[in-house]
């Protein structure tokens, strides 16, 4: 095992000794050999730990998500979750095309007051009906129109009953050509509501 030399003896094998010594933690040009002096392990995804008790006074370990803080990273209720199940529920009704007639639904998350683009016509089509969902809070009122033309509703819809569909009034303004966009417009918000989903039933011209 390589060791330094006694002072007093090893007479003519000194420089010997000391260079295999020295040799277990520098390589040849005097740098020094980081993996033998700490030892690192065999394989990747390891990272040095302070451990008093061990030797060197570190410890190799590989992180585990409990390390870094994240112990509950796969316990999220379904609720919490950016996609809900009820949100999930309108995204598959998103805009399905049958025979003429076809659907597009909108998931609004933490709804606020204003107005937003929602939608993108790809052919020509009429607004036939809309409707609207709330998840949590007191109440909402939703309209829409088309980008630079009246409301579709005479009177916003009011959304004052959660988890319960509603629908409004008979549409007006509700002919898009190709390439129309379509703005969902959010007025008063009570309550700070969780989602708000707003269908719009459309067919095809």
């Amino acid at each position: 095992m390589p060791r330094l030399p006694i002072p007093g003896s090893d007479s003519n094998v000194w420089g010997d000794i000391l260079n295999a010594y020295l040799l277990r933690e520098h390589f040849n040009d005097g740098a020094h050999n980081v993996k033998a002096l700490l030892e690192t392990p065999p394989s990747s995804g390891h990272v040095a730990v302070s451990e008093p008790g061990a030797p060197k006074g570190l410890q190799w370990r590989e992180l585990n998500k409990n390390d870094v803080g994240l112990s509950g990273v796969d316990n999220t209720p379904d609720a919490a979750k950016p996609v809900s199940a009820a949100q999930q529920a309108a995204l598959d009704a998103k805009q399905n095309r049958v025979g003429g007639v076809f659907s597009v639904t909108i998931p609004v998350l933490s709804p606020a007051a204003g107005t937003l683009i929602a939608w993108r016509a790809p052919f020509t089509a009429q607004i036939t009906s809309i409707q609207a969902y709330r998840i949590g809070g007191s109440g909402a009122t939703v309209n829409a129109r088309k980008l630079g033309g009246g409301t579709h509703l005479a009177v916003d819809l009011s959304v004052a009953i959660e988890n319960a569909w509603i629908a409004g009034g008979t549409p007006q303004n509700a002919n898009y050509a190709l390439g129309d966009t379509l703005e969902v417009v959010i007025g008063a918000v009570n309550g700070s509501p969780t989602q708000l989903i707003v269908q719009f039933d459309f067919a095809t011209l």
